[in-house]
Order: structure tokens, then C-alpha cells, then sequence
């Protein structure tokens, strides 16, 4: 009994179980490239890595405006592929939903006898034809007469 529990806690696996050692190899190449280039630059001399500073320094901010640009338009992609996935699901569930409405109707259609709860025809189509006659009150009268126009 405690064999397979043992078995059960050792197969379970932790969150970073997988990426740990994507996560030390990518480390150990970055401190490894930093070295390096920082032991790469003791034999450099100063004029020579002066100019590179200040290349480098002046771009920092194009590359930071650069990075932020790229993020702002792998976001918004993003978010346009959900809003096609969403619209794409949500035609296909209205489709549904009127295939089924119309058959239900058609199916209804179809029973002898069957009374519908609701009055098919149209309202306007109940109403009688009436005259209309235009009438105004006349002003200023005191019984308040009605003229037919």
C-alpha cells in the first residue's frame, strides 16, 4: 500500500519540473557570454571603447521604443485573433440556435391540430379599416366647436 503511494507522490511533477533545465542552460550561456565579453574587454583599449559606450548608450533608447512598439503589436494581434475565434464561435452558435428555432416552427407546423399560443398574424393586419376625418377646434370660441375640415 505505501509502495504505490510513494509511486503516486514521485510522479507528480512541480511547475518548473520541465523548464528547470531550459532554465540553467540559458543562464549558464548568459553569464558565460557576460564573462567574456567583460574579460574580452580588459585588452581593449579605452579610446577604442569609448565611441562603442556611447553608440550604444544613445541607442538604449530606440531599442527600448523598439521593444515596447513590438509588444504593443504582438498584443494587439493577439487580441484580434481572440476576437475572430469569438465572432467565429458566436456566428456558428446563432446558426444553431436558428436552425433549431426554424425547425421547432416547421415540426410545429406540421401537427394536426396544434393551436398556436400566440396570434400569427400581424397587428396591423387585425385593424378595420376606419375614415379619418380631420377636425379642428376652433379658437377663441366658448362651447370649444369642432369643425370637420
Amino acid at each position: 500500500m505505501r509502495a504505490t503511494h510513494r509511486t503516486r507522490q514521485a510522479d507528480r511533477q512541480t511547475p518548473l519540473a520541465g523548464k528547470l533545465d531550459i532554465i540553467v542552460v540559458w543562464l549558464t550561456v548568459g553569464i558565460s557570454t557576460f564573462m567574456a565579453l567583460w574579460w574580452a574587454m580588459g585588452f581593449v583599449p579605452a579610446n577604442i571603447v569609448r565611441p562603442w559606450a556611447l553608440v550604444t548608450t544613445l541607442l538604449l533608447p530606440i531599442s527600448f521604443w523598439l521593444g515596447h512598439r513590438y509588444g504593443q503589436l504582438e498584443v494587439k494581434g493577439r487580441l484580434d485573433g481572440i476576437d475572430q475565434a469569438v465572432n467565429s464561435v458566436m456566428g456558428a452558435a446563432g446558426k444553431v440556435a436558428d436552425l433549431r428555432a426554424r425547425t421547432a416552427r416547421q415540426m410545429r407546423g406540421n401537427i394536426p391540430g396544434y393551436m398556436p399560443m400566440c396570434n400569427t398574424t400581424e397587428p396591423w393586419d387585425q385593424i378595420d379599416d376606419t375614415q379619418i376625418i380631420p377636425r379642428l377646434v376652433a379658437p377663441n370660441s366658448e362651447d370649444s366647436e369642432v369643425i370637420d375640415l
